[in-house]
């Protein structure tokens, strides 16, 4: 089976950490003998990327023969949407669906506009797949799949904490809250409500905030090996893989309640859910220190190890190859 694959985020020079989670189901994929290659284009920049992405597809479609074209991120599918001869399926990983957040912290016009294209983009293409539940019921296509994007349980392994700090010269004696985003900046994340729930905890705790930005792929297991806690502090999310990556580090989590973080952190101790209230996320953060343990998160992810999760997208590449068959032989 060969895949033409689209997306508007993945790996460049200058952000080596985008899209790691694609970047790892590609390997899954191609390791379950799809042969996958991958068109990378950015949407925000320039319409003439769009331009240039429709022309990249069309010489590597008329290169090669492909069952699939699959889009990562609604605004890919536009792009792959603009041929007819090979079935589309899309994934949709959350902005794309929510609307794209500004600088002030709302959602803008832009971004809502384009997130409600992206939606109608669900009706015109062949399957889509959606990573959390909540995501799916904000499109008015009816019929989708759920696949989370997996994690790989090689990598983030558990290592003891007193270990990973003496390899990052962490003191041993502090509250470690990890703070993990590809962009600090990024108003979605909202890095400056995790800084006022950590100082809210300064009188009383020995707690320091390290943030796990700019980072190669491969360092992070290190640091939430180290760390005592991951807060996520983000205004939405479809599934966050930070979450899922903590879990298999048995890492406990304090977050906001956003994407399907209920549903993976169920019957996960120690860690919290809490509200946008500073007050509150430091009283997550409080619960955790004084439980003073691990979690037990890591086996709450083996169902979403990187082949089982490759498996189910394969599934649905071989339905839709099914569906063209039958109505080929139909006409």
């Amino acid at each position: 089976m060969r895949v033409l694959l689209l997306t508007t985020e993945y790996p460049t020079p200058d952000r080596p950490g985008a899209a790691a989670f694609l970047v790892r189901h590609v390997e899954a994929l191609s390791k379950a003998r799809v042969e996958i290659d991958v068109i990378h284009f950015v949407s925000r920049a320039s319409p003439m990327n769009h331009f240039r992405a429709w022309k990249h597809m069309r010489a590597q479609l008329r290169s090669k023969t492909y069952d699939i074209v699959h889009a990562h991120f609604g605004h890919a599918s536009m792009i792959a949407r603009l041929q007819r001869l090979v079935p589309v399926v899309v994934t949709y990983h959350g902005s794309d669906v929510m609307g794209i957040v500004g600088s002030n912290g709302q959602y803008s016009l832009k971004g809502r506009f384009v997130s409600f294209i992206s939606r109608l983009m669900s009706l015109l293409v062949d399957e889509v797949i959606v990573v959390s539940p909540h995501l799916g019921q904000r499109l008015p296509r009816k019929r989708y799949h759920v696949i989370p994007l997996g994690v790989d349980l090689d990598r983030f392994a558990v290592t003891p904490r007193e270990q990973a700090r003496d390899q990052l010269g962490w003191p041993q004696d502090s509250f470690v809250v990890l703070f993990a985003a590809l962009d600090l900046a990024n108003p979605v994340k909202r890095f400056s409500l995790a800084q006022e729930a950590v100082r809210q905890l300064e009188d009383t705790i020995p707690v320091s905030l390290k943030t796990a930005s700019g980072l190669k792929p491969e360092d992070i297991p290190l640091y939430m090996c180290a760390a005592d806690v991951l807060l996520l502090t983000s205004i939405h999310e479809g599934s966050p893989t930070v979450v899922k990556e903590a879990l298999a580090c048995n890492l406990p989590i304090v977050c906001t309640d956003v994407g399907d973080v209920r549903d993976q952190l169920n019957g996960v101790v120690p860690g919290a859910i809490c509200s946008s209230d500073p007050a509150a996320l430091a009283e997550g953060l409080r619960q955790v220190f004084q439980s003073g343990c691990r979690s037990n998160g890591r086996g709450k992810v083996a169902s979403l190890a990187e082949p089982l999760v490759a498996a189910r997208v394969i599934e649905v590449y071989w339905g839709m190859l099914k569906q063209r068959i039958r109505r080929n032989a139909v006409s």
